[in-house]
């Protein structure tokens, strides 16, 4: 089914839509069962959210449903992915940093996936900021500054890991190593 994939691409997609990563390497009854649930999950947690009657146990409970949800889906995409991957391509992937660890690690917290590439700055400053932002004084423009950054970290990582020496070439290769 489909030839080599990139493990860390597939774990991090389903931080963005839980079954997303199972799309990736075309399961697609898996990536439609982790979808319904995630889309279930969602549509608890605002019901849940709009009733007033509700406890915020309730809520609370379905939120960390979601999450375990994008745990479960993200560990299973890349083991799916990882086992499948032939070992001449695994041992060229594994060769040099992997950009899209950087964007996993940064999809998590912005600056851990600096900190994997070596750019200390950038990756401490990343870490602070965000600390920063969700202090509780903040209100909603902080709100929207942590969001802001973890919307743009992923890519910030994923730029700076490509822009490396030799990096470009790597992911060229891959990129013909993996005809989909």
């Amino acid at each position: 089914m489909g030839g080599n994939k990139e493990p860390w691409l597939t774990a991090a997609l389903p931080w963005q839509l839980p079954g997303a990563g199972h799309v990736y390497c075309r399961f697609r009854r898996s990536a439609t069962a982790l979808i319904f649930l995630s889309l279930l999950l969602s549509i608890t947690a605002l019901a849940i959210l709009m009733a007033l009657q509700v406890p915020l146990v309730a809520f609370t409970a379905a939120l960390l449903c979601a999450f375990a949800l994008r745990i479960g889906s993200s560990v299973a995409a890349f083991r799916t992915a990882w086992k499948r991957n032939t070992g001449d391509f695994e041992r060229f992937r594994t060769s040099e940093k992997d950009p899209w660890l950087a964007v996993f690690l940064s999809l998590i917290l912005p600056g851990p996936g600096h900190v994997y590439l070596r750019r200390w700055i950038t990756g401490e400053l990343l870490i602070a900021t965000d600390v920063a932002l969700r202090l509780p004084r903040g209100g909603t423009p902080a709100f929207l500054a942590a969001a802001g950054l973890r919307v743009l970290a992923p890519f910030v990582a994923y730029f700076q890991s490509i822009r490396a020496p030799g990096q470009h070439d790597k992911v060229a290769a891959l990129g013909r190593m993996n005809p989909c």
